[in-house]
């Protein structure tokens, strides 16, 4: 029944496949790569999730390897997608941080507290969690090497996150996560599991330009000839793009036949965070081979990966019950020992229908929750900041560059609210204003527009 539930899923994404929204008919025609993008990864979590939850449902252990490496997956995106957002916005504000906690934790935490159980049960909630942090902790890295040692780019990223490898590794070598987790010792088990997941996401961001601009080269090779070569290299991206797709599942067969096909649990934990990235790059190179797979995903899935959260929580309790050793029924005569399979479907389904509806308001109510803390943080920030200027000390018109350094250092928002109070303040202050044409050190545009 697992398996046919897995079959399932795939005839429902192949019937609900779709192209990404958005893009002019021009960029199409481009054929512009996009790798990994937003309704790819969330198609991702999606199935993913669907087959945690018929994996839980029908006690399939014998997938438990492939189990393993899906939820490593989830924590190696926690890594690569914050990467992405740290390194184009720069933003380590306390807003971000607060965001993100909330997303993650408040339902969770609600339930924990409301139903009496405990985080364990929903393991993959303070993995997500680690993993943002640690993410954020080595972007910091990252470019407070930039900012102030002077690193070059690409440098300043390769010694933090060897830096970041470093500290992961004597952390859970040395013993200290013993003592970090000697209140849950199945805590401890699933954080040194995925120890390098989180890195290795981070790590596989750093490579997504150069990996784009490869793809899109081989994308665009018949683009490159005219005439009768046209086809010539039009053979040759088709070559090239199954090779990739090669590549891909070889990888995926390799760990299979090296690691994944083993019965033994403890021997296959012991080796699973060096050999995940194996079976997850292997996916990743079939699924953005070409711009036909990554202009295509499945709708169905992505509605399932939007709420991922949700459901991977929810399913203990309404999906499933007892800490996932009993299923839900609702139906008469459904009950496993009635033996009556029309009934255990229509009851799955039921239940099934029940549970996408709560996770879908679970993350309404999240989403609305973490808006009210965002909104809170934010104030709190501005009232902070603005504690800050009444007591700093009012720069005076003899020391002008002291007033623009301080008034650089503000955020863009607040920088013609305090230059309009500062200015204020200081005798002859119509000297400050900015006029057009005007040249002045102590007023450019950039400081108090």
């Amino acid at each position: 029944m697992f398996w046919t539930s897995v079959l399932f899923c795939l005839i429902a994404a192949l019937a609900t496949c779709t192209r990404r929204p958005g893009g002019s008919i021009e960029e199409r025609k481009e054929r512009k790569i996009c790798l990994l993008s937003r309704e790819q990864t969330e198609e991702w979590k999606g199935w993913m999730q669907w087959v945690f939850i018929f994996y839980h449902y029908y006690r399939a252990r014998f997938v438990y390897n492939e189990i393993r490496v899906l939820v490593s997956s989830y924590v190696w995106m926690t890594g690569f997608g914050n990467f992405l957002y740290f390194d184009k916005k720069a933003d380590f504000s306390a807003t971000r941080v607060a965001s993100m906690l909330v997303r993650i934790n408040w339902f969770p935490m609600c339930l924990c507290c409301t139903l009496g159980t405990s985080m364990e049960l929903y393991y993959v909630v303070p993995l997500h969690t680690a993993g943002f942090l640690v993410t954020y902790a080595t972007c910091y890295l990252q470019q407070t090497l930039e900012a102030k040692v002077h690193l070059s780019y690409h440098a300043s990223r390769i010694v933090g996150l060897l830096a970041s490898c470093v500290i992961h590794y004597l952390f859970f070598k040395s013993g200290t996560v013993h003592m970090f987790f000697y209140w849950s010792r199945e805590l401890e088990w699933r954080f040194t599991a995925d120890r390098y997941s989180a890195i290795q996401g981070l790590a596989c961001a750093m490579l997504l330009d150069p990996t784009t601009r490869l793809v899109q080269k081989i994308e665009h090779l018949d683009r490159m000839s005219e005439g009768r070569e046209v086809s010539k290299t039009s053979a040759r991206r088709c070559f090239l793009q199954s090779c990739l797709q090669l590549v891909g599942v070889g990888l995926m067969l390799f760990w299979y036949l090296a690691w994944g096909y083993s019965d033994e649990k403890l021997a296959y934990n012991s080796m699973h965070p060096f050999i995940l990235i194996f079976p997850l790059l292997g996916y990743l190179f079939v699924r953005n081979s070409s711009f036909y797979m990554t202009d295509r995903y499945s709708s169905f899935l992505e509605f399932l990966g939007r709420n991922t959260l949700e459901t991977y929580v929810l399913q203990f309790h309404v999906f499933l019950c007892r800490d996932v050793q009993h299923i839900l029924v609702l139906l008469p005569g459904s009950h496993i020992s009635d033996r009556n399979d029309l009934m255990s479907a229509l009851n799955m389904l039921c239940c099934g229908c029940i549970f996408l509806t709560l996770a879908g308001e679970a993350r309404r109510a999240t989403v609305i929750t973490q808006n009210c803390i965002i909104e809170l943080v934010r104030g709190v920030e501005k009232q902070f900041s603005h504690g800050v200027v009444e007591h700093q000390q009012v720069p005076t018109e003899e020391n002008g560059a002291e007033m623009a350094e301080f008034l650089a250092g503000k955020p863009e928002s607040d920088r013609a609210e305090l230059g309009t109070v500062i200015g204020k303040s200081l005798p002859g202050s119509e000297a400050l204003e900015c006029r057009p044409g005007q040249d002045s050190e102590l007023c450019p545009d950039r400081v108090l527009s």
